[in-house]
């Protein structure tokens, strides 16, 4: 279905916002600060199971969307979606500006076809405000395509730090050794697909670590749900139960629990949670742990960001050195690195970065 925001005028619409993913964030923190005429368009969730119908139904859509752009006079497009069609549109309305905003890690599962349930294709962004440099090196390497890269850090970060920062009264102490972002995910144990059996595998692997590390350490730790158990016990929230039971504090997901949890713990850690390279930018001490072969999870530097190999006692050995290292010493080695990964900018906040290139298009 079509979506258009209620407070839209009917013609020209300087900004649109494709797809509602995060819309409502687009709409406070990018589109109404710039005061310019704007429209969500959604092309909504496409439940036909047939393929060819599936099909059919998404070019109908697509289609619609390209004479909406056309008709409003659309001056630029963003989308906080972005390996969705935003890249397909974007080959097809030239005249159009169009911004895709990174939302998560691209890993090797999304850049190389063996790794992607056997679909082959290629990233092609015409701007993308990527989280750091990172993802124009990695596109490159793997033959994937964009015209203008603007590091901007994370978005969704941005806006946590700003509403954290306006809660003045708000407690930010340290309280948790270690935050464990989950990844976890029903399809991955419930499923007859390979890749994704292979990524349950892996994760089981990192989450039976954990448990072992938190017996032998006593380190006060919490888990960070991947959704919410508000509407009761979820088969996520059982899974963790059982397997550290009283040992650590499980939360579930809302809104920005996460971020909430990293910014009290002194170490992040996960097997694949784009939330670590956000905390690792922020200069928090972060660890992704990824057992796959080939870093098909996790493809950062091995020796500031990623244990690659599952070695319990390396395991142990490397959470246990990053949690006893100072804070400059930690700094001096991975601060390099994370600007690298996650350009984080605590003077220019990732939102207003994207306002001003947004405003330089719109005056062109």
């Amino acid at each position: 279905m079509i979506y258009l925001h209620k407070y839209t005028k009917l013609f020209q619409k300087k900004v649109v916002i494709f797809d509602k993913l995060e819309c409502q964030i687009l709409i406070d923190y990018i589109v109404k600060p710039l005061n310019v005429e704007y429209a969500v368009v959604d092309i909504g969730d496409n439940k036909i199971k047939h393929p060819l119908l599936q099909k059919v139904v998404k070019f109908s859509f697509l289609v619609y969307v390209i004479f909406y752009l056309k008709f409003h006079r659309t001056h630029c497009v963003i989308s906080f979606r972005d390996n969705g069609d935003i890249q397909r549109l974007s080959k097809i309305l030239k005249s159009i500006e169009f911004y895709a905003i990174q939302n998560g890690n691209r890993t090797k599962r999304e850049l190389i076809s063996s790794y992607r349930y056997g679909a082959n294709r290629k990233f092609n962004f015409t701007n993308y405000f990527s989280f750091g440099y990172y993802e124009k090196y990695l596109f490159e390497k793997y033959g994937h395509t964009i015209k203008k890269c603007i590091p901007v850090g994370s978005l969704r970060a941005s806006v946590y730090k700003a509403e954290a920062e306006a809660e003045a009264g708000k407690d930010k102490s340290i309280i948790y050794d270690i935050c464990f972002v989950s990844m976890w995910r029903c399809v991955s144990f419930d499923t007859k697909n390979k890749v994704l059996l292979y990524e349950a595998e892996q994760m089981k692997k990192v989450d039976n670590f954990l448990n072992r590390y938190i017996e032998s350490s006593k380190k006060n730790i919490c888990i960070c749900m991947r959704a919410s158990s508000e509407n009761g016990e979820t088969a996520e929230y059982r899974y963790y139960r059982d397997l550290f039971g009283s040992k650590v504090k499980i939360i579930s997901r809302d809104n920005y629990s996460t971020y909430d949890a990293m910014n009290r713990s002194k170490l992040i850690i996960s097997s694949h949670s784009t939330c670590t390279s956000e905390s690792f930018g922020w200069g928090k001490k972060a660890l992704y742990v990824d057992f796959s072969s080939e870093n098909i999870f996790s493809y950062f530097d091995e020796r500031v960001l990623l244990l690659k190999r599952p070695s319990y006692v390396e395991f142990e050995n490397r959470v246990s050195s990053i949690l006893n290292m100072n804070d400059q010493k930690y700094s001096m080695i991975s601060s390099s690195y994370s600007n690298f990964i996650m350009k984080y900018d605590e003077c220019i906040p990732t939102y207003v970065k994207i306002q001003n290139e947004i405003k330089r298009c719109l005056n062109d």
